[in-house]
């Protein structure tokens, strides 16, 4: 159940940032030099690819059964935390921008922005969901912890 509510919020969140954030973009490139629009969004991007890049690392290691050993939740939660970071520096970056209307300034949907926000938000809180949940519900493979090299150093 966990899961499937992470789930929803990250591919919802990917669907309504990249269409959000597109679209604003695709009204800068009209309206803007191409190169000022790749300046002005290259930080929202590099947070989006990098929130979806650590949503498929996370889906990959549950889907092969790791998220059960220490070391391998330990770098899922770090890159699902680096990722929050980015993707909450982005949500702030949009809301400053409605703030002061930027998207005035090449004629851009303030509808777009606001869905743009929108799906930053799902996949933050996507990604708090991950933290929480893997770091409460999920039981680290302890019992036979000598035998292999995560014996060596117990992180536990």
């Amino acid at each position: 159940m966990h899961w499937f509510l992470i789930l929803v919020l990250g591919i919802g969140g990917i669907g309504l940032s990249i269409g959000g954030i597109g679209d604003l973009f695709n009204d800068c490139r009209e309206n803007l030099e191409d190169e000022d629009c790749d300046d002005l969004f290259r930080s929202v991007w590099w947070a989006v690819f990098f929130g979806v890049a650590t949503m498929l690392l996370t889906v990959l290691t549950a889907i092969m059964g790791q998220l059960t050993k220490t070391r391998s939740l330990l770098l899922v939660v770090s890159f699902v935390v680096l990722s929050t970071v980015d993707l909450m520096d982005a949500t702030e970056l949009l809301l400053q921008w409605n703030d002061v209307s930027l998207q005035d300034t090449f004629d851009g949907e303030e509808d777009s922005l606001r869905i743009g926000i929108a799906g930053l938000l799902a996949m933050s809180v996507a990604n708090w969901l991950v933290i929480i949940v893997s770091t409460l519900f999920m039981t680290g493979d302890t019992a036979n912890a000598g035998k292999r090299a995560e014996g060596a150093a117990p992180l536990t």
